[in-house]
């Protein structure tokens, strides 16, 4: 029977289980929902780190002269 959702097992040692143990009860989730909820977020920073480093990077090589305002850019 295929699963909908992929699965990771993963090893914690005993101070971060408990941690999201305890957090996950407070929130009323599954420890699981919550270590995938940490998981996500931690995704959602690590993509905001690249693009953030990918738009510094673009910056440094931008030429006003060349670029479209804002209006410009959106003017039909």
């Amino acid at each position: 029977m295929p699963v909908r959702k992929m699965r990771i097992n993963i090893a914690l040692e005993k101070p971060f289980y408990e941690t999201i143990k305890a957090i996950a009860k407070q929130e009323g989730k599954s420890i699981s929902r919550k270590a995938r909820d940490f998981i996500y977020e931690a995704l959602e920073i690590c993509e905001d780190n690249i693009l953030e480093n990918f738009a510094f990077k673009r910056e440094k090589t931008f030429n006003h002269e060349k670029g479209l305002t804002h209006d410009k850019t959106w003017e039909e």
